[in-house]
């Protein structure tokens, strides 16, 4: 029996966690959707930030993959679908940040939103050494 309550335990013993998504794991769009039917099926709650949606925007319409209509589009409907996992996090907390000065943002966002988690191709602590 799993509680209709994220962050309640289910009968298994699992607990929902808040889990923040980077851009680099949003962009296929294979595991975007397997993420994010996840998360509908509440067995997270998924967190992000403005600039981790505007990377994920640029990336795909650079790359050729959508144009910005379309992507501009999917960003709202995941805004519309998860309006709390929305958290910008403020420029002090990016700039106390160590890790690689590209990925801080992230790790600030996973910080000031709670996360229990971040999924991302890189470890949170890299220095991008």
């Amino acid at each position: 029996m799993v509680s209709d309550d994220i962050g309640r335990r289910s009968a298994a013993g699992f607990s929902f966690e808040a889990v923040v998504l980077d851009a680099n794991v949003l962009y296929p769009a294979s595991l975007r959707d397997l993420l994010l039917r996840l998360a509908e099926e509440r067995l997270y709650q998924p967190r992000w930030s403005a600039q981790i949606l505007d990377e994920l925007r640029r990336n795909l319409v650079a790359d050729g993959r959508s144009d910005e209509v379309r992507v501009r589009r999917m960003l709202a409907q995941m805004q519309y679908t998860f309006p709390d996992a929305i958290f910008d996090p403020s420029p002090a907390t990016i700039e106390l940040m160590t890790n690689a000065v590209e990925d801080r943002h992230v790790l600030a966002t996973a910080v000031e939103s709670g996360a229990d988690l971040e999924i991302s191709p890189r470890l949170p602590w890299s220095r991008g050494d």
